[in-house]
């Protein structure tokens, strides 16, 4: 989406008189629900910020801590933003005390505001350009885009959703898959705003959508780096076509359903290589490694 925003300047904060300039603002709206930290973790690969909203009566929970800590490796500038405000039970004031307990924020950075009544909504935007840093990359260096999602229309055929990290994308060019080593032509290149909206190119640090005659999303992987073809670059470190989990040590949040508590497990252990889900959870804590309770935190 395209937003108007001339910040604060001269004597006394008084904005400058001419028109604002307009930035265009990529949005990706993510499940906040701990099983779908796949998804949050592949959006999060295309974005440079986050706003962590926060539910004003209930206060943290797990999926805020296990999406936070997603953010956070992810070096990714956080806005908090605690929602809800116009609800009888809600207690701003708690959250942010939460907030800078558990993962020290500053509770001076919390927006609050309300989806229902609009209210504080319109310091979110201004705050997502005051504080989000642009796209890193560089506009002179051969094409790296970074493929994000992919999906099938009956008339396209696979529509990619890329994130352009380095150079610049044209339609007609000719692009070549890291992973399959495919080459492709482009046939249709554009943005999401939010419907398909050709624009025939692509610069460094735009997320948009390329069609490029791709036969079934099998060819299209999660994670793969599109380029040039006949040019040599350095793949990016996008790779995230494991549905499993593999680190070292990891940090598991879970969120006990007989009371008001959130646990924090670590699991010591060797490389993991488990597809851990509710139902196969308890089994992995009792039998594959052991755990320790590294913070326990009453809410």
């Amino acid at each position: 989406m395209f937003y108007r925003h001339n910040p604060s300047s001269g004597v006394n904060g008084i904005a400058d008189a001419q028109d604002p300039p307009s930035f265009l603002l990529n949005l990706i709206d993510t499940p906040g629900h701990v099983d779908f930290s796949y998804e949050v973790s592949r959006s999060l690969a295309a974005c440079q910020g986050a706003l962590l909203v926060v539910d004003a009566a209930q206060g943290v929970q797990a999926q805020t801590v296990a999406n936070f800590y997603l953010a956070f490796e992810s070096n990714l500038s956080i806005i908090p933003v605690i929602n809800k405000i116009d609800q009888p039970t809600a207690d701003p004031d708690r959250v942010k005390a939460q907030l800078k307990s558990l993962f020290d924020l500053d509770p001076e950075d919390a927006l609050l505001t309300s989806a229902k009544t609009g209210q504080g909504l319109e310091h979110v935007l201004p705050a997502v350009i005051e504080r989000i840093p642009a796209p890193p990359g560089n506009c002179d260096s051969p094409l790296r885009m970074l493929l994000l999602d992919s999906y099938y229309d009956d008339y396209k055929g696979v529509i990619c959703h890329v994130a352009v990290v380095d150079g610049a994308l044209h339609k007609g060019d000719k692009i070549t898959s890291a992973a399959t080593s495919q080459v492709y032509e482009v046939k249709d290149v554009g943005i999401m705003h939010p419907e398909l909206t050709p624009t025939a190119e692509l610069f460094t640090g735009q997320v948009g959508y390329v069609v490029s005659g791709m036969r079934s999303t099998k060819e299209a992987r999660v994670g793969d780096t599109l380029y040039h073809a006949k040019s040599t670059v350095v793949p990016l470190p996008g790779n995230f076509m494991q549905s499993t989990l593999r680190r070292n040590n990891f940090f598991l949040f879970l969120q006990l359903q007989c009371g008001s508590l959130i646990v924090c497990f670590s699991l010591i252990g060797s490389p993991v290589d488990v597809v851990i889900n509710r139902y196969t959870l308890p089994i992995f804590l009792a039998s594959k490694y052991q755990y320790s309770i590294l913070a326990l935190h009453t809410i």
